[in-house]
């Protein structure tokens, strides 16, 4: 009785109902993912502000199983208006992406990207991708991040109406941004929306929205902390600090 009890509890729409309510929640849902799935962060990519963005980034079918996988990787602004779309069919293990306002058609911008896995074989595993991307202003030298949160699969988008990083519909999260950011130039805070819907947040009590899948990126100087509140249960900065012409990027 308890296993069975256990089991509903677990299934997929009681999962939905608990987040909803923020009873201990499941705050990355990937109970409606398929076997032979691709699973991708959404990496972030910057044209504008002198900006050169690089993907780094490894044929996880090879690394893990040995066998010659092939990816598509979809450019979206910050708006979730699809750009362009790469499909690569012969990839090395290890390869790099140059993303530049030539790449971007021109647009010199902040946006999105996903990338994800194929294999011939079909094999029966779930693959995310969070591999490092790397940032580059005025010429200078690469700041690398890994991915932020896994976001979208490559079933045809089917699953849009499942987030992997859940929210709830009554109950507001706060976080605390470890870090001091008084003793900086100024600082750069992106956040992106990892739902399927309309959500907002607020950044030491400045309200912003975005819609599903978009992004923003805001500045900030000589503030201590930064505190973040949002029915996201998971709402991953990525931070852009400068300092005497020196820039730091790493997650919040």
């Amino acid at each position: 009785m308890i296993s069975l009890a256990k089991k509903i509890y677990n299934t997929s729409k009681i999962i939905r109902l608990r987040n909803f309510l923020n009873i201990n929640p499941v705050k990355i849902n990937t109970s409606h993912i398929n076997l032979n799935s691709s699973v991708s962060d959404a990496f972030l990519w910057r044209t504008e502000k002198n900006f050169k963005t690089i993907f780094k980034f490894t044929d996880l079918y090879r690394l893990f199983f040995g066998e010659l996988g092939k990816v598509k990787i979809s450019f979206y602004d910050k708006n979730f208006k699809k750009i362009k779309e790469l499909k690569i069919s012969e990839i090395n293990l290890y390869n790099n992406l140059i993303i530049d306002k030539n790449f971007m058609n021109g647009i010199e911008d902040h946006g999105t990207f996903y990338i994800f896995h194929e294999n011939k074989k079909n094999i029966k595993s779930i693959i995310r991708n969070s591999c490092y991307t790397g940032f580059e202003k005025n010429n200078g030298i690469y700041s690398f991040v890994h991915g932020n949160l896994p976001v979208l699969t490559n079933e045809k988008y089917k699953n849009l109406g499942h987030n992997i990083i859940s929210k709830s519909l009554f109950f507001y999260n706060n976080y605390k941004i470890q870090k001091n950011f008084y003793s900086y130039d100024y600082s750069e805070i992106f956040i992106h929306n990892p739902t399927n819907s309309k959500i907002i947040f607020f950044a030491n009590n400045v309200k912003y929205s975005l819609n599903k899948y978009c992004s923003i990126i805001f500045e900030t100087k000589k503030e201590k902390i930064i505190n973040l509140k949002s029915k996201c249960f998971i709402l991953r900065p990525i931070i852009f600090s400068y300092k005497n012409g020196f820039m730091d990027v790493h997650h919040g």
